[in-house]
């Protein structure tokens, strides 16, 4: 009977949240952690973000808590757990290694992130910048923000108290309806979302694979900062899109992992791809 050896190579805990608890008892050096503060925020938003990662099963989705912070001259819209990440990766960068513990908390929160993008909107140039990862490598692109044709519709309905009105638009690809209150008069809403006469509460696209809706609104004030260590490297949104689409078809390429049938034979491994369903489409 032949034995299956399996050898992995390791890429650093920051960089993937493919394993979820590191067992064994040992240290890395520390990330470097560099950000710098762009704005102060006036307006914290909360939403309940729902997503399909597999639209083969369209049931089984995957819920996280997303943030959008707004102040005068930018806003901010990431994960929860991206800020969760990002406050633990600080904390330890002062330490010269970190070790099991410390990468099972990061592994923790790198696993509970929903959606992985940072976008920054621009509110003076009408501009939007997104920091993004595609496994180990770290991007940034800048792009216009988008022209909205918003189609607004009769239905009302209450979202947290707030009354709320319907529009549809579409963008990227997809079918979307809004609900946003005039109660809150800010141009904004989750994702790249806006041009509306007031705050988006709630977003969804028309098959509910992506779905947006608030938790609470909070008017306080707290830091708006952006990463900006060196190693996140400024591409074009399309060479971003090229690839992440090649990581979800060739994931086997970024793990580099090798799996031997005997020892130094090494067994040939299928192509294995991963569901890809991008919130933008075109």
């Amino acid at each position: 009977m032949k034995l299956r050896y399996t050898v992995l190579i390791l890429v650093p805990f920051s960089l993937s949240a493919q394993q979820i608890q590191a067992d064994a008892n040992f240290s890395i050096p520390s990330e470097v952690f560099e950000a710098k503060i762009i704005d102060q925020a006036h307006h914290v938003l909360y939403y309940d973000y729902a997503t399909v990662k597999n639209t083969q099963r369209p049931t089984i989705k995957k819920h996280s808590t997303v943030v959008l912070e707004i102040g005068n001259q930018y806003s901010k819209f990431t994960d929860q757990s991206t800020r969760l990440f990002d406050s633990l990766t600080e904390k330890f960068s002062h330490q010269s290694h970190i070790q099991t513990k410390e990468i099972n908390l990061l592994l923790k929160q790198k696993a509970a992130i929903g959606f992985s993008p940072q976008l920054f909107k621009n509110l003076n140039q009408n501009r939007y910048f997104v920091q993004a990862n595609v496994y180990s490598y770290r991007y940034s692109y800048e792009n216009a923000l988008p022209h909205w044709n918003w189609q607004m519709q009769k239905e009302k309905k209450h979202l947290i108290n707030y009354p709320v009105r319907k529009a549809t638009t579409t963008y990227g690809g997809r079918q979307w309806t809004a609900w946003y209150t005039e109660e809150i008069p800010i141009n904004n809403g989750p994702y790249v979302f806006g041009g509306l006469p007031g705050l988006i509460l709630e977003l969804y696209d028309d098959q509910r694979y992506f779905h947006f809706i608030i938790k609470s609104v909070q008017s306080r004030s707290i830091p708006i900062y952006q990463r900006n260590e060196k190693e996140i490297q400024p591409i074009t949104r399309e060479e971003f899109r090229k690839a992440e689409q090649h990581y979800y078809e060739q994931p086997q390429w970024y793990h580099q992992t090798k799996i031997y049938s005997s020892p130094g034979v090494e067994q040939p491994q299928k192509n294995t791809s991963l569901p890809y369903n991008p919130i933008e489409l075109e």
